[in-house]
């Protein structure tokens, strides 16, 4: 028996991330699943894979501080009552699709009480704790939240409780990286595969539609692309979607949704009326994690252009996807030739990509679910 918990996003938070890992496991094997989760959020994930042979059971979120150690008592509670309702199944294998400090604490004593049940965690945007730990930010929040724990301490103790609990990270090849944040016998802990997705029509090649029209979303409006934006001279137009209060303006920038109210409808038009995907992070954003962005980007079949980051330095260095470079200046000159970059080939390499990516992600998913 496979059961997916999501025990922390709500509406369509990790909507497409959660339906590729279901849609991942129901394609591997035929197993009993059950999901629980938020009813808005399966309701989402209904919409975009097939659930006809889940068993699903709503379940209401606590209203707690998400990365917060102290929690694990109430998540203790809410979790107890689904893993004693699993003791007369055998072979229970529990995913949760995302976790946090306080998620993983309660597992520890789950787990302890259910040593036969395999119990993986999915861990996301919390692993960047690991670089930022003894940032003023951090000391400051760990004093005002007493008794607060790092990452990295409930990391280990979730290792040497010596209980049947792994790690998931989207990010494949990491392992090196993480040598220079945790020891050895946590990262042995540590499952790493690429960031599911629910891709469609992955055999179409694109053209360009839009005279070079390109997106900015989410975590991409940040200061490098109000650099880009200001000074690039292109004939290109910017297609800006945004939560966060970074000021980008210009002739050449089309604000479509700003603010706390933008939704993933907002994000998909932003996406439908652009031909390329820019994405300006600097060397300390996702360092461990995945972007989402990122996968939008490839499941539409949408060329990158790509900056700075480690994360999209490893994809786009190694499948012809798009357009990278080290620095803003750099982008800007590419820019300025947008018309001359070969399009066909980067959406041909997409689809390739796409491809490759879903074998491994089998392969990985093959061994931890049904071995």
């Amino acid at each position: 028996m496979i059961c997916f918990i999501e025990a922390q996003c709500k509406n369509w938070e990790h909507n497409q991330v959660n339906a590729g890992f279901v849609k991942l496991v129901k394609h591997i094997t035929d197993e009993e699943c059950h999901f629980w989760g938020e009813k808005e959020h399966i309701c989402n994930l209904k919409q975009m894979t097939e659930f006809d042979s889940i068993t699903i059971h709503e379940m209401d979120l606590p209203e707690l501080i998400i990365d917060s150690s102290k929690n694990c008592k109430e998540y203790y509670a809410l979790l107890k009552p689904i893993f004693s309702s699993l003791k007369k199944s055998e072979n229970v294998k529990i995913v949760f699709l995302s976790a946090h400090k306080g998620i993983v604490l309660a597992c520890i004593e789950l787990a302890k009480e259910h040593p036969d049940y395999r119990i993986f965690l999915t861990m996301h945007s919390i692993m960047e704790q690991l670089y930022h730990k003894n940032t003023w930010f951090h000391k400051c929040y760990r004093l005002v939240l007493r008794g607060e724990h790092n990452l990295d301490w409930v990391l280990k103790k979730a290792t040497v409780a010596d209980t049947n609990l792994k790690f998931i990270i989207y990010v494949p090849g990491y392992k090196e990286r993480m040598r220079k944040l945790l020891p050895e016998y946590v990262i042995d802990k540590f499952i790493f595969m690429h960031h599911p997705y629910v891709f469609n029509n992955i055999d179409n090649i694109s053209d360009k539609n839009n005279n070079d029209a390109i997106a900015v979303i989410g975590a991409a409006v940040n200061k490098n692309a109000v650099d880009i934006t200001k000074h690039c001279v292109s004939s290109a137009t910017f297609n800006v979607v945004q939560r966060t209060k970074v000021k980008i303006e210009g002739e050449n920038v089309n604000i479509l949704s700003k603010g706390k109210g933008t939704t993933a409808r907002d994000i998909q038009k932003c996406i439908d009326c652009s031909d390329w995907m820019l994405i300006p992070y600097n060397k300390y954003q996702y360092r461990l994690t995945a972007s989402g962005i990122f996968w939008d980007s490839i499941a539409n079949n949408k060329p990158i252009i790509g900056l700075g980051s480690a994360y999209l330095k490893d994809y786009m260095g190694k499948y012809q996807i798009g357009i990278w470079e080290e620095k803003t200046n750099k982008i800007c000159e590419r820019l300025k030739n947008l018309d001359k970059e070969n399009y066909r080939d980067f959406s041909k390499g997409i689809n390739e990509f796409i491809k490759i990516i879903e074998v491994e992600n089998e392969k990985i998913v093959s061994d931890i679910l049904l071995k």
